[in-house]
């Protein structure tokens, strides 16, 4: 974007495309002589919040083609609206950072009837907000508002609201909501995601055709009951993060989902029956929960399942779940497989034969789990693979000739095993190759191969016993770092 300069030589950005003016002045002055020169404007930002004699904004009668406003940083106790009559063409305005403690919407329902976007953006100081200004805006399609220290807030102004598509309500502190007015609105997304709810009633959604996006993590739900979205456009369902023990998802087994997200919950068992036959999914998280089993038969038919996360920790801790087996033949159907992370169980053994059939396969994790051995031959045939975790296992051995001139593998982590003797040289031809870990192991025997056809080094993370003895001698282009 152009740089132009302002009044007192303060640089203003000016987008010809969107004829974008962004004041950064604090003087009441500055910011008159800056509006007055911008009458084609479409965006305007006030980046310190607005002046400290507001009716200078009322020359905003020259900006006849001002859509969208945003106010930034404004630390006035109060927010004075009132000059926004003097903004007819305004569709979309946004209040971010302010630090007062009180907005006055009133402005915004009798003057600006024809917006289509409200943003109102961490504003950690209201502890309540009235929404009835907004109850006569028809045109209303989104309400955004994140207001870390809101305690309550009543959604009756907008029940007549038919337009209205999103409503995303983020605070810390909110311990109940009551969703009956927007029953007779058109969401398609609803975010409630980052709050102190405790319970949420969905009764009010069941007549939502058109709700494609469910956002509740980050709460404190024990419970949910999907019923009433069975009839529902829902694509991205999002719970992760609540104290959730289980989830039903048959009633909305026939909605065209692409998304779901359990994860951080306190989930023992879960049925993927109801995803049978779901084509449009795309991930499923589950990870953080400790799960005792894992069915995927249902998933062989999700044909368009791209990422599948059922990881118990990520992180190398004495803490895993009791999954101790998984059959992992069911995934021959996703052949867009791109990422499986399978850490953090107590799986003793696993065959990755299945995996053969996932081309597109780029990221696999099996990190922290009781695997003592494993044949990476399958492997060969996913020429996309990037990433091979297997760290925090009990490996004694393990033959990398499967990856051998692997066009794909960018890091191999072998970390914590018990791997006495390694064969590094499979990997010479690897053109990708930028890491392979494998300290904290106890190698007695390690054979490194010659990188030097490589554009770049290879970075062998080896532990500090192994590195100060005589068995290391890296091989042309390749760096070892001792850990």
């Amino acid at each position: 974007m152009p740089r132009t300069q302002g009044p007192g030589n303060a640089p203003i950005d000016l987008g010809p495309e969107d004829n974008v003016v962004i004041v950064t002045h604090k003087s009441t002055r500055e910011i008159e002589d800056e509006i007055l020169g911008s009458p084609h404007a479409h965006h305007l930002t006030l980046k310190t919040g607005l002046p400290d004699y507001p009716g200078v904004l009322f020359k905003l009668h020259v900006c006849k083609n001002l859509k969208h406003l945003t106010i930034d940083g404004d630390t006035h106790d109060a927010l004075d609206l009132r000059f926004l009559r003097n903004c007819p063409q305004l569709d979309r305005l946004d209040i971010r950072e302010f630090e007062g403690t009180r907005i006055d919407l009133s402005p915004v329902g009798d003057f600006q009837r024809a917006i289509k976007t409200i943003d109102i953006y961490y504003c950690k100081n209201m502890k309540t907000i009235d929404l009835s200004p907004l109850s006569s805006m028809s045109d209303l399609e989104s309400l955004h508002s994140t207001l870390t220290e809101l305690k309550g807030i009543d959604l009756t102004p907008l029940s007549r609201l038919s337009r209205l598509r999103e409503l995303m309500l983020n605070t810390d502190r909110l311990p109940c909501i009551d969703l009956s007015p927007l029953a007779a609105t058109a969401l398609t997304t609803l975010d409630l995601g980052g709050n102190d709810l405790t319970e949420v009633g969905l009764s009010p959604l069941e007549g939502q055709r058109e709700l494609s996006r469910l956002v509740l993590g980050g709460n404190h739900l024990r419970s949910i009951d999907l019923s009433p979205l069975a009839r529902s456009s829902l694509a991205i369902l999002y719970l992760g993060h609540n104290e959730l023990q289980e989830v039903d998802l048959l009633p909305v087994a026939d909605c065209p989902l692409e998304k779901v997200s359990l994860d951080g919950n306190t989930i023992v068992h879960m049925s993927f029956a109801p995803l049978s036959g779901c084509t449009t999914l795309r991930t499923l998280s589950l990870t953080g929960n400790q799960l005792a089993d894992a069915d995927l038969a249902p998933l062989e038919s999700c044909s368009a399942l791209s990422e599948l996360r059922l990881s118990y920790q990520t992180r190398l801790t004495s803490m895993h779940s009791m999954l101790e087996t998984i059959d992992l033949k069911p995934l021959r159907g996703c052949r867009e497989l791109e990422e499986l992370d399978l850490s953090g169980h107590s799986i003793r053994t696993v065959s990755l034969s299945p995996l053969a059939e996932c081309s597109r396969l780029e990221t696999l994790k099996l990190t922290g789990n009781q695997l003592r051995s494993l044949d990476l031959s399958p492997l060969s045939s996913c020429r996309r693979l990037k990433t091979l975790s297997l760290a925090g296992n009990r490996i004694r051995a393990i033959d990398l000739k499967p990856l051998e001139g692997h066009p794909g593998i960018e890091t191999i982590n072998l970390q914590a095993n018990g791997l006495k003797f390694l064969d590094l040289t499979p990997l010479a031809n690897c053109v990708r190759l930028k890491e392979v870990e494998a300290w904290n192991n106890p190698i007695t025997d390690l054979t490194l191969p010659d990188f030097s056809p490589r554009a770049t080094p290879v970075l062998l993370a080896l532990s500090v016993e192994l590195f100060n003895s005589d068995k290391v001698r890296p091989g042309a282009n390749s760096k070892a770092v001792a850990y």
